[in-house]
């Protein structure tokens, strides 16, 4: 007989020849906060189970456990239960001593950690292209993958460019993530490598489309640094891109240590974390 479970209540089917009560099928899925299971790697029931061993069904899930991909199968006993997973349900894998948290965005359990940070970082200079369209802020890579969530946004773009007078936009709207709201403040300049200068400009927008942080200049380098929220309202990509107003000319680069960190705060519609009074 199949026992099938929802996370959080005990209703659901654990009818069979040997009945067992709500009572004694909780002692063996010990639903509570910070559920353990012994393994997320293996697809097929391990041997002589112990009444209440967990485990998170590892895909392809093959023999006893066919179909059961990303479910927690739990012995009762006499046969497995089941557990259907809710968005954010955490557990403490004891195999390898990670934590894990279950994303119906992605349809994954994923590594507590992993999954709260988006960064890319270029550890060399790379070729952007002299166009006066739109182009990946990371030539060679340039697309992260977010889920549903308000993220925390930093980044710093460094550019080498060509003499011909041209201002700097940036654009973020051009993966299939989808925002609720997307807002930063820019502080950027035209200035060459190692060199001092005065004039800054500072801008803030709550769009996600192209806008102009630095306006024109023939000087051959500039910066641009970006702090802001994102809400995401449905996963999808996010893809940073600049935008030069003209063709620069000459050659152009995207510096080292360029980068651009999304940090998961919480839910969409998250407004504290922590005691606020």
């Amino acid at each position: 007989m199949t026992y099938t479970v929802s996370v959080g209540s005990l209703d659901g089917d654990y009818d069979g020849a040997t009945h067992l009560s709500p009572a004694t099928l909780a002692a063996a899925l010990n639903i509570v906060s910070g559920i353990s299971v012994k393994s997320r790697s293996i697809t097929s029931p391990p041997r002589l189970p112990a009444f209440g061993d967990r485990y998170i069904v590892a895909a392809p899930a093959i023999k006893g456990w066919t179909g059961r991909d990303n479910l927690i199968a739990v012995w009762v006993g006499d046969d497995w239960a089941y557990i259907t997973p809710i968005d954010s349900l955490q557990v403490l894998v004891e195999e390898d001593q990670n934590s894990v948290k279950w994303s119906q965005a992605s349809n994954a359990w994923l590594v507590i950690g992993s999954e709260s940070l988006s960064l890319r970082v270029l550890t060399s200079d790379e070729t952007a292209q002299n166009i006066g369209t739109a182009q990946p802020w990371f030539p060679s890579t340039g697309a992260a993958t977010l889920l549903a969530g308000t993220y925390l946004l930093d980044g710093v773009l460094y550019l080498t460019t060509g003499t011909t007078s041209h201002s700097l936009l940036l654009k973020f709207d051009s993966g299939t993530a989808t925002f609720a709201s997307f807002s930063y403040f820019a502080i950027a300049q035209s200035v060459l490598e190692n060199a001092n200068a005065l004039a800054q400009t500072s801008t803030w927008t709550t769009s996600a489309g192209a806008n102009t942080v630095l306006a024109a200049s023939t000087v051959a380098a500039r910066w641009v640094r970006i702090v802001g929220v994102v809400r995401v309202s449905v996963a999808g990509t996010f893809v940073p891109e600049f935008r030069f107003s003209a063709a620069p000319g000459g050659s152009n680069i995207v510096k080292a240590n360029s980068y651009i960190r999304l940090a998961l705060a919480g839910q969409q519609n998250l407004t504290s974390i922590g005691s606020w009074a």
